[in-house]
């Protein structure tokens, strides 16, 4: 069943006029929660640390929960726990969500990405959101070192995208991190 549900929207311009639109039932809107988004679930000791394990994560190859220290990152960039997914060569971690797909739906989909500093490779990494295990990707996004060649290594860098299902299934939303056999770290 889809809990997408039709909420007004308000586009307001500065000085100008402010207007109120009422969506149909083809501009749902869905908010749906991604358990452990943060990576912060798991308890790890002092940093640097690694465990190849994230909770309520999936995960296939080397990946798991990374405690970073300033070598790594820009701690404070990360904080409370300085905790994040850690993706090595074809490595892949995914969740389940409890939603179901939803056609007309819209989903905003924010992540951040992380070049690792000592490294002066990065990986290609995928980013996508698909109709169940291994089923239709509803959105996919490849980032690659030219994406984040103009920030310093360690930079925690967000991205939000937003796309909207033209698909209706039984299936759950399956978010999906995929990194490539290149070198670097991500």
């Amino acid at each position: 069943a889809c809990k997408c549900e039709a909420k007004p929207t308000t586009t307001t311009t500065r000085h100008t006029t402010t207007t109120t639109t009422t969506t149909t039932a083809d501009d749902r809107v869905s908010l749906v929660d991604v358990a452990n988004w943060d990576f912060e679930a798991d308890t790890l000791g002092a940093a640097p640390t690694f465990i190849k394990s994230a909770l309520r994560w999936t995960i296939s190859g080397n990946a798991g929960t990374f405690k970073a220290d300033e070598a790594a990152v820009n701690v404070a960039q990360f904080a409370p726990d300085n905790q994040m997914l850690y993706l090595s060569k074809d490595a892949m971690v995914s969740q389940s969500l409890s939603e179901t797909i939803c056609r007309g739906c819209h989903y905003w989909l924010r992540f951040a990405i992380t070049w690792r500093k000592g490294f002066t490779g990065f990986p290609v990494v995928q980013v996508a959101v698909r109709a169940g295990s291994g089923g239709i990707a509803l959105f996919t996004l490849v980032i690659q070192a030219s994406d984040l060649q103009p920030y310093p290594a360690g930079t925690r860098l967000s991205f939000t995208r937003q796309f909207r299902s033209g698909l209706a299934s039984n299936s759950q939303l399956l978010v999906e991190f995929r990194r490539d056999g290149g070198q670097g770290q991500a």
